[in-house]
């Protein structure tokens, strides 16, 4: 699971903005965004990593970065 720390949301409005769009970057499969915590986390397949969910939460106009403590997803080699 990906979590990300989210600046600039202010509302329930802020935090659907942000679900979807994470949940459009390819291989999210589900988002839990609460706008109170300024968190997000993010289950996707392993092949996600974090810079398209930051993308995605800067290109709606938030401003995101890895959550501290949490791990980038890495594509498992095996």
């Amino acid at each position: 699971m990906n979590e990300l720390h989210i600046e600039g949301m202010t509302c329930e409005s802020c935090a659907l903005q942000v679900k979807q769009a994470l949940e459009a970057v390819p291989g999210v499969g589900s988002a839990e965004v609460s706008y109170r915590r300024r968190h997000a986390a993010i289950r996707a397949d392993s092949g996600v990593s974090t810079e398209p969910l930051i993308a995605a939460v800067d290109r709606a106009g938030y401003r995101a970065r890895q959550k501290e403590g949490t791990r980038q997803a890495v594509e498992c080699g095996g």
